[in-house]
């Protein structure tokens, strides 16, 4: 399991006070995945011009009142010091990563545990990525996988060239657009900016 050391959270909004404010402490998704939908197409591939795309499949329902919805956002596997994976949460319900769990390997979804970290709804969180904390490190043509028991929630594939040193695969729109590659990185922040 990731060390809380070792995640590093960047909110768009203050996470203590939204957890304190509602008396949530976070959303929990369901193990089958399922979920309405939030526009997002499914499934995962290449795009024409090499550059990755991996759209998921169903997302976390959040406490009575909204939907939470995580989504891999950007991946620097050349990171320095470390790779780096950010999620976001694109609904309106915090949601929490607990009993989530990433991987470099779709066919072994639970390869590296997720921390129990609340996303509020519109905030970035990033998980260092390395062979000591989630137990695998990224390279150059690869994949990761976002998911809850067992279900895959959001993946993204890339080729060699695509997450270069300094910068990542990103998406262009946070949570829902295409991945492209981007000379620099923006680590715990919108793509858009």
């Amino acid at each position: 399991m990731i060390a809380l050391s070792r995640v590093r959270l960047f909110a768009v909004v203050a996470l203590a006070a939204l957890a304190l404010s509602s008396g949530c402490s976070g959303a929990t998704p369901p193990a089958d995945g399922a979920g309405g939908d939030d526009g997002a197409s499914e499934g995962e591939g290449e795009g024409d011009s090499g550059e990755g795309e991996g759209e998921g499949e169903g997302e976390g329902e959040g406490e009575a009142s909204g939907t939470a919805v995580l989504r891999i956002n950007e991946v620097a596997a050349a990171g320095d010091p470390l790779d780096w994976v950010e999620l976001t949460n694109i609904g309106d319900a915090p949601a929490s990563l607990a009993g989530l769990s990433i991987t470099d390997d779709l066919s072994e979804p639970d390869k590296g545990a997720l921390p129990d970290v609340v996303v509020a709804p519109g905030a970035f969180v990033v998980v260092e990525i390395d062979d000591n904390g989630v137990g695998f490190a990224l390279g150059d043509d690869e994949e990761i996988g976002l998911f809850a028991g067992g279900a895959l929630l959001d993946s993204v594939d890339w080729s060699a060239g695509d997450s270069p040193a300094g910068g990542s695969i990103a998406r262009r729109t946070d949570g829902t657009g295409d991945f492209h590659t981007v000379d620099q990185d923006t680590r715990g922040a919108s793509n858009e900016g």
